[in-house]
This record gives structure tokens, sequence and C-alpha cells, in this order.
């Protein structure tokens, strides 16, 4: 997860020579959790908007038709 997070949050890759390897340190407990926390809010979110899109879509079609 760190690792992932790293990535995604931090735009950095493991490979990057400009942040060496005691990255790791600097991520808590309680900075996983929130991290976590807010990734499942935002695939959470993802599936709602595209559930409402999908509704719409079919509003849409059924006005049409």
């Amino acid at each position: 997860m760190i690792i992932y997070f790293r990535e995604r949050y931090d735009g950095k890759s493991l490979n990057d020579p400009n942040f060496p390897a005691p990255w790791i340190q600097r991520w808590t407990g309680e900075l996983m959790k929130d991290k976590i926390k807010a990734e499942d809010e935002d695939i959470t979110g993802l599936i709602q908007r595209a559930k409402m899109r999908a509704q719409q879509q079919k509003k849409d079609k059924k006005s049409r038709g």
C-alpha cells in the first residue's frame, strides 16, 4: 500500500534518486489510515457517478424513443 500511495499521491517513482530510501519512515499509521479512507471514498464516488450517468442515459434514451 505504501508503494502505491507514494506513486499515486506523491508522484514519485521508487527509482527517483532525489528521494532516498528512508522515505518509508515518513509513512505513519495515521497517514496510512487517512489515505486508505480517501481512496475508498474516491472509488465509492466513482461508482456512484457511473451509476448516475447510466440512469441519466436510460432516461435520455426513453425520452428520445
